[in-house]
């Protein structure tokens, strides 16, 4: 059995890893002119998500798998990848009055605890939140860069698109894994999508001196070592194209930070949404051979290796035709 995958971000790397490890022969395309938004991702896990401090379902589950399959990772390239973490988060208005409905349920108490005052000596912002555990930061620059250029070496990832490119008639199954790409793609028509356009800033700072990962409003400021942080994520649904400018992390960083820094880039990426908000693979009516695995969005680095693993482990869905 041959496998192509079309898509190089977090779910095409993951799936060509798991086809390694079973012994499954496969090749990756990825277009240049297209850029994944894990290629910009923290590689962030977080147990407590979002301004209503929603419970990711099943999060042991997912963790457990995620943790096990960057550890093979890890231990392969011998890389370091996992790196746990505790967040702080800021809460007002809304989220607080979600923290109050949801603080006395034993699922939230085990990952998240009351903290009357947040304060850090670099930050300007000082106030009430909580703290979360058993959260992880994966180094995705990391495992992209060794796993690519692993498989550049052998022949299994090829610079080409696949709207461009018909010849793939030796192929046993195709799998999408193009992100926001199928959008625009006729294969899939019935699925609903909401695409999110968002800004991300790496800066640097020498005097911040930050080990947690904190959370104000909708920013988050995570350490990556060696005085370099990742300031983000913008969220903007209402775009054309990925010229758009925004201020917004500049005057942030601004606003909230005492000390120097040097911004070191600053990035854009669409995420994929789709409406139903929960990861999907599915087989083209058009082409049997051809499916789609999508839907992670921003929990791509925690939900793909366990459905990835259940996708590969369904021989109903996974099967030469």
């Amino acid at each position: 059995m041959k496998v192509l995958i079309v898509g190089s971000g977090i779910t095409g790397t993951l799936l060509a890893w798991k086809l390694y490890l079973r012994g499954i022969d496969f090749q990756i395309w990825t277009d240049e002119k297209i850029s994944p938004a894990s290629f910009i991702a923290a590689g962030l896990i977080n147990p407590i998500t979002g301004k209503r401090l929603a419970k990711i379902s099943n999060f042991e589950d997912y963790l457990k798998i995620a943790i096990e399959t960057y550890q093979e990772i890890e231990n392969y390239f011998q890389i370091p990848l996992i790196h746990p973490h505790v967040i702080y988060r800021f809460l007002e208005d809304e989220t607080l009055i979600h923290y109050e409905a949801k603080n006395e349920l034993p699922e939230f108490q085990k990952y998240m605890e009351w903290k009357p005052e947040i304060s850090f000596p670099f930050l300007h912002k000082i106030g009430s939140g909580i703290k979360i555990h058993s959260a992880y930061r994966i180094n995705l620059f990391l495992l992209f860069s060794a796993v690519h250029n692993e498989w550049i070496r052998e022949g299994k990832l090829i610079f080409q698109s696949f709207d461009e490119n018909k010849n793939y008639d030796t192929f046993d199954k195709i799998i999408l894994c193009r992100g926001f790409k199928e959008s625009e793609s006729l294969l899939f028509p019935f699925l609903e999508w909401e695409n999110a356009a968002g800004e991300i800033l790496i800066f640097y700072s020498e005097n911040l001196m930050l080990k947690e990962i904190v959370q104000i409003n909708k920013l988050t400021i995570i350490p990556m070592g060696y005085d370099f942080y990742w300031l983000g994520a913008t969220y903007l649904r209402d775009f054309k194209n990925l010229s758009f400018q925004s201020n917004e992390l500049e005057n942030f960083l601004k606003k909230e930070l005492k000390v120097d820094y040097q911004i070191y880039k600053k990035q854009t990426g669409i995420r994929p949404i789709l409406k139903e908000r929960f990861p999907k693979f599915l087989q083209s009516n058009k082409d049997p051979r051809i499916c789609l695995i999508n839907g992670m969005g921003s929990k791509g680095t925690l939900l793909a290796p366990k459905f990835l693993t259940n996708v590969l482990n369904d021989t109903n869905n996974f099967r030469a035709v």
